[in-house]
């Protein structure tokens, strides 16, 4: 009869122990999750406030490659994957452009641009993001509407308990639309 006491004390102890383990997992991938979505938003926002400094602090410049798609109407040539930069010289040449687009914005205030961080997942120190971002651009002079859309996958990995930013895919899905306005 102890012994069957023991073994079942034993069994509700394991399980008790493995629930609050998964628990514990569970809490921690969460909060990964809510960190790389930070810092992939710290990127993304350091753009239109033109803030290289908040754009570079997202990066592990040494390890970092970004990639883009390009497509095409050729069908010989429909999609092509390009290394576009690299290494922590092309962060710092990405950071001074910065100041460009908060220029362009600054200049064109009708321009509606928008993003979403549609996903996010981790496994263990990597994950990967992946936001959606909408632009809009009116032309009132040509009574047109320019609509552009593209996601970008972000690749991120926790380095001396950050995560930064190791690579990106930009351009993953694009669609560019000319809409004319209705006249008034």
């Amino acid at each position: 009869m102890s012994r069957k006491l023991f073994i079942l004390i034993f069994v509700l102890s394991c399980l008790a122990l493995s629930a609050s383990v998964f628990a514990d997992e569970k809490a921690e991938n969460k909060k990964n999750v809510e960190l790389v979505r930070e810092v992939v938003t710290r990127e993304i926002e350091s753009g239109p406030e033109g803030d290289a400094e908040k754009y570079i602090s997202c990066y592990h410049g040494p390890s970092f490659v970004q990639y883009r798609i390009y497509t095409t109407k050729d069908p010989k040539n429909p999609n092509n994957l390009w290394i576009t930069s690299a290494g922590p010289d092309a962060v710092r040449a990405s950071a001074e452009n910065l100041k460009k687009q908060k220029s362009r914005l600054d200049e064109h205030p009708e321009l509606y641009y928008y993003y979403e961080v549609q996903h996010v997942h981790v496994m263990g120190d990597n994950a990967i993001a992946v936001p959606t971002f909408w632009q809009i651009m009116p032309d009132q002079e040509k009574r047109e509407r320019f609509f552009h859309t593209h996601q970008t996958l972000y690749m991120l990995t926790k380095i001396k308990g950050e995560w930064k930013i190791t690579s990106k895919i930009s351009h993953m899905t694009s669609s560019d639309e000319i809409v004319k306005m209705r006249p008034y």
